[in-house]
């Protein structure tokens, strides 16, 4: 590894990046044409892959039984090289036909990745006037808020001019009615005061 530095850098990067690249889908889906021919060559290439597997584990249980098959013969150690040839040759056989599998998988899972790419590019335009159109609902709506609660504050606030100013209506009424019973009680107890004076020089 010539440059480890860079190459932990460029790790820690795709890292980091990657739950973004996970979120850009695009919102279309792909081509009907191209996603059949997508299907039936995963499906080609599973089968090779599931063909390799299974002659490579076919190859090892023949060459097992070969191996103590061999036991019965006179050169033991020549057939069992002979056994080992046959299932190398085999496994080799297996491993390409496995390998070739994975490999075609490899090139739809890449066209796949491209076509994602191509169409979420495309769709960049409607996903900013989009973006843009929620913007502005958003900023509307805030507006739209705002004004409902500077409006119940100023229904609040004039709800309690009102209540104070007629509070102290209230209270001035009261007091003039105070003062009148006490203007009132005073000219009686007045009149109760001469009428007891005037009584009393009668009396003399």
């Amino acid at each position: 590894m010539r440059y480890p530095v860079f190459r932990s850098l460029a790790l820690t990067l795709l890292v980091l990046a990657w739950p973004l690249l996970a979120a850009a889908k695009p919102s279309s889906q792909p081509d009907p044409v191209l996603q059949a021919d997508w299907d039936r060559r995963l499906e080609e290439s599973k089968a090779q892959q599931n063909a390799g597997k299974a002659q490579k584990a076919s190859a090892k249980q023949l060459f097992e039984s070969e191996k103590v098959a061999c036991f019965k013969k006179f050169r033991v150690t020549d057939c069992q090289e002979d056994a080992r040839r046959r299932y190398l040759i085999t496994t080799n056989e297996a491993r390409r036909i496995e390998n070739e599998g994975l490999a075609k998988e490899r090139r739809v899972k890449k066209e796949q990745l491209e076509d994602k790419d191509k169409r979420y590019l495309a769709e960049a335009p409607e996903r900013a006037a989009d973006r843009a159109k929620r913007e502005a609902e958003t900023t509307e709506n805030r507006k739209k808020t705002d004004e409902k609660i500077a409006q119940k504050l100023a229904d609040k606030q004039k709800k309690t001019s009102v209540g104070a100013d007629r509070r102290a209506r209230d209270a001035e009424r009261l007091e003039k009615k105070r003062l009148r019973h006490e203007k009132k009680v005073a000219e009686q107890m007045e009149k109760a005061k001469r009428r007891e004076t005037e009584k009393a020089a009668v009396s003399k």
